[in-house]
């Protein structure tokens, strides 16, 4: 019997609070005022095509990129989707200020359930050494430290 290998990609998202999280915030935005314009005639929500923008930013990019996708996806909505087009003006502010809060507190939301699951694991691979007797080093490259946990250092 033929199987398919096992495929992994490794993704490689940007660090929190890194220029690299605030140009994904921009591509996002950007692919959804492009997706948005295509279904212009056929969608009336304004903000449809930015929501899973703001959460995906949110989720790959942390708190900063999330609020900044949050601010330039009601910047575009505002220039791009709202009658009168190409022009801040805004005859239905409601709208807007309803996008910003529920959108920024899905930004806080999406973080803070993010780091409570990273957190999660890391107790869990903790508990794991300490039954195993192990210690655990890390190398961070990028920040140039190397930093070991106390069964390590018992070790």
């Amino acid at each position: 019997m033929w199987r398919l290998p096992h495929i992994y990609i490794n993704v490689p998202a940007p660090q929190p609070r890194s220029v690299g999280g605030y140009a994904f915030a921009l591509v996002s935005v950007g692919v959804a005022i492009a997706l948005r314009l295509a279904v212009d005639p056929y969608v009336g929500v304004p903000f449809v095509t930015f929501w899973p923008a703001v959460i995906v930013t949110a989720l790959i990019g942390g708190v900063g990129a999330g609020l900044f996708c949050v601010v330039i996806s009601a910047a575009a909505a505002t220039v791009f989707v709202i009658t009168p087009h190409l022009s801040f003006y805004i005859e239905n502010l409601e709208n807007l200020l309803v996008f910003l809060m529920l959108a920024s507190f899905s930004v806080i939301i999406i973080t803070q359930s993010r780091h409570a699951i990273e957190k999660a694991a890391k107790e869990r691979l903790q508990l794991g050494l300490k039954a195993a007797r192990l210690g655990l080093c890390q190398l961070d490259t990028t920040r140039h430290v190397f930093t070991w946990d106390t069964r390590s250092q018992e070790i």
